[in-house]
């Protein structure tokens, strides 16, 4: 009998979990989890392993009890007979996925993607992987319309039935396979957050009576939670500010209080004990952003919102006040430690101002400012940090290229300027820095005219281009994207009056996510040549494929045996 491993029971479609139960004792099943993604969290249905020496094969199942006539294709949208001759596009929960085909395969990719950032963690020390597991997407149509019309697909199998199903997870074997051992799968499990069950009695479904009734009541408390919320929402929106004689307003709107704690903080703070002493064992700084990560990975999905707090800097502060750790402040820079142990440090050796850096590091970080406001609608700090950091421009952590980014706005590289933004929290209209680059400074100047010419910039994309087209690695990002599809501008904001300019604490909002596998593993690429372009980044995406770009698929298919 299957290892069965339960995220989410209630969820699981039954009679797919009772098949994959008569499978092997040497296949593992995780049921119905999410897979962590900075862009979104990836729901998997069941995803099946099977451990073995020579054919150890990963397989993504995307269940959809759909019985009605289906007709469609692969690259496009789905359609379902309402009635006779009446047809109706398919509904999709994610817009990136036009059909199940496509929500299956894209599943598969992010699922893939997970596993090369975690890979460090996962994998035996003494069993490295040649190269990152495959996962091959399955899509099982249960109790499909016999009369469906859809086009098949090479890679992204569909079949119409259980049995069909754990006959090709039983007889398929891929053409270069990385064997996983009983303990990567158990650790797999731990950082997706599914668990093992000891026999079927634990997951036995329980009477329909009494699970109605269990379902009725949790309705009925999750309605009562809206309307509370509907409610409140009403009165704060309803609630006018106190106006001035002049017409402007004594102050903004009081900050709503945190929302209640829906998730058990002591297990949080726990947690956190934990990452700080992973931290400090592996020899990374014991910053912010690095342990809001660790606190991501060993609980699979961590909100600060879900704990009671607005920022994660309130819920360290709130674990200093108990006890748990200490806070201090070095050069700047927030540091975490625990009780006892002697804060860290100042950094040495690492540049802290621009007059640090050598001329061509210099140049080399203003033109890639250069190229981003070219690109971009408009910038703040945070932006400008995170994507020089994800370009590896210098190899440095996000907080030093931060560093750095306020010591040129200090020194006047920067013009500044406002723009309206609405807090997500408390809904207060608020100013927002912008910077905008000052051409006339003299660093600025002497970086644009040693950037190369435009043809010798051409002439690297299209040597990079050549390079990623003749890569056989799915892993490549897919032709036409570009930061610009990933990072999007804010909409513009209505007409108001000039609100007063407040400073955000956007160290607090920064995405700690890896923006690609090698940051992911704590690694930085090594700076771009000087006087060259920076290429675009080669590692696997985050988000998923576009649709309609199938057909340039890496994976290796496999064979039938």
């Amino acid at each position: 009998m299957a290892k069965i491993y339960i995220g989410n029971f209630e969820a699981a479609d039954k009679g797919l979990l009772e098949a994959l139960r008569r499978l092997h004792d040497n296949y593992h099943v995780f049921v119905e989890f999410q897979i962590p993604n900075p862009r979104g969290q990836r729901q998997v249905d069941f995803l099946v392993i099977r451990e073995d020496a020579v054919k150890t094969c990963i397989f993504m199942l995307e269940v959809k009890s759909e019985r009605r006539r289906l007709r469609g294709t692969i690259n496009g949208p789905w359609e379902f007979e309402e009635s006779a001759g009446v047809w109706r596009q398919l509904p999709v929960s994610n817009p990136r996925d036009q059909n199940p085909i496509q929500q299956a395969y894209n599943t598969a990719r992010t699922m893939q993607s997970w596993l090369s950032s975690m890979r460090a963690l996962i994998q035996d020390p003494d069993n490295i992987w040649p190269d990152i597991p495959t996962v091959f997407p399955r899509l099982v149509l249960p109790v499909a319309h016999a009369d469906s019309q859809l086009q098949t697909d090479s890679f992204t199998w569909r079949f119409d039935g259980y049995d069909r199903c754990l006959e090709s997870l039983n007889t398929f074997v891929a053409r270069d396979p990385v064997p996983l051992r009983a303990g990567e799968i158990e650790r797999m499990a731990h950082y997706l957050g599914v668990q093992l069950q000891p026999d079927r009695a634990a997951v036995a479904e329980p009477d329909s009576g009494d699970w109605l009734k269990a379902q009725f009541a949790k309705l009925l408390d999750e309605i009562s939670g809206l309307r509370g919320e509907v409610r409140d929402l009403r009165t704060l929106i309803s609630r006018s500010p106190v106006l001035h004689s002049n017409g402007r307003t004594l102050g903004p709107l009081p900050r709503p209080a945190p929302a209640e704690a829906t998730r058990d903080l002591d297990q949080a703070y726990r947690a956190l004990v934990d990452v700080v002493r992973d931290l400090r064992v592996t020899g990374r700084k014991l910053v912010f952003p690095n342990v809001q990560e660790g606190l991501w990975r060993r609980l699979g999905e961590f909100n600060v919102e879900h704990y009671g707090f607005f920022k994660f800097k309130e819920f360290l502060q709130e674990a200093a006040r108990r006890g748990i750790v200490t806070l201090s402040l070095v050069d700047g820079v927030d540091y975490v430690s625990l009780p006892g142990e002697a804060p860290p440090a100042a950094p040495t050796g690492l540049p802290s101002s621009l007059e640090d850096l050598n001329v061509d590091e210099r140049n080399r970080f203003l033109q890639s400012i250069v190229q981003l406001e070219a690109r971009s609608a408009y910038m703040i700090r945070s932006y400008i940090a995170r994507h020089l950091t994800a370009a590896a421009v210098l190899p440095l952590p996000m907080y030093e290229i931060r560093t750095l980014v306020n010591d040129a706005v200090n020194r006047g590289l920067f013009g500044r300027g406002t723009r309206p933004f609405r807090h997500p929290a408390t809904g207060e209209m608020q100013s927002l820095e912008t910077l905008v680059l000052d051409r006339s400074h003299p660093w600025v100047a002497e970086a644009l005219a040693s950037q190369p010419a435009p043809e010798a910039e051409d002439s690297a994309a299209d040597a990079t281009s050549l390079a990623q087209a003749e890569d056989g690695d799915w892993a490549a990002p897919l032709p036409g994207w570009s930061d610009t599809q990933v990072v999007a501008a804010l909409p513009p904001a209505p007409a108001l009056p000039p609100p007063a300019l407040v400073a955000l604490d956007s160290e607090d909002a920064l995405d700690v996510r890896p923006r690609s596998l090698a940051l992911a593993n704590g690694s930085h690429s090594p700076p771009h040549p000087v006087g060259g372009s920076a290429p675009a980044p080669t590692a696997a995406r985050w988000d998923d494929s576009p649709p309609g770009e199938e057909s340039d698929r890496g994976y290796d298919a496999g064979d039938e045996s």
